[in-house]
């Protein structure tokens, strides 16, 4: 992924019409599963990195919580479309690896299997007191956000 290849469309669609990018389970974004919001999302060095805010009230936080603490639910995975893209091959011809430039995303699941295979780097409950957004909200602010789960490794 190119680090900024979400950017364009974040602006455009959220940002633009101050919405919320849903987290949901498993991919299902019937209204049962629909468990939260993305508050922050950069790419970085080992792929896409997302802090997700589950508010207490959600019917199921209880059986979520359980399930991330107990390693069924291990990842993120992205819901989108790439818009623009290139095959990246090497020397010989033979193909390495597909370059996303500019994507389209649209929300995020909590998912038992993430296709990258990357697992959750960390995982800590906490309570968020104001609800921050990436929407809105300066990079000062979403810094202490991030430190809240940077320096866990629960």
């Amino acid at each position: 992924y190119d680090p900024n290849c979400f950017d364009e469309f974040i602006k455009r669609y959220f940002i633009d019409h101050e919405l919320n990018m849903v987290v949901s389970l498993q991919h299902s974004l019937d209204i049962d599963n629909l468990c939260g919001r993305v508050l922050y999302l950069e790419i970085n060095t080992v792929g896409c990195y997302f802090i997700v805010y589950i508010p207490r009230t959600y019917v199921k936080y209880d059986q979520v919580l359980n399930l991330l603490k107990e390693g069924i639910l291990q990842g993120l995975s992205k819901e989108g479309y790439a818009t623009d893209y290139e095959y990246i091959f090497n020397e010989d011809g033979t193909f390495n690896y597909l370059q996303i430039n500019k994507m389209d995303i649209c929300s995020v699941s909590l998912v038992a299997q993430p296709a990258n295979g990357i697992k959750f780097e960390a995982l800590k409950e906490t309570e968020i007191k104001n609800t921050l957004n990436y929407v809105n909200k300066t990079s000062e602010e979403l810094n202490e956000v991030d430190k809240l789960f940077k320096t866990s490794k629960q």
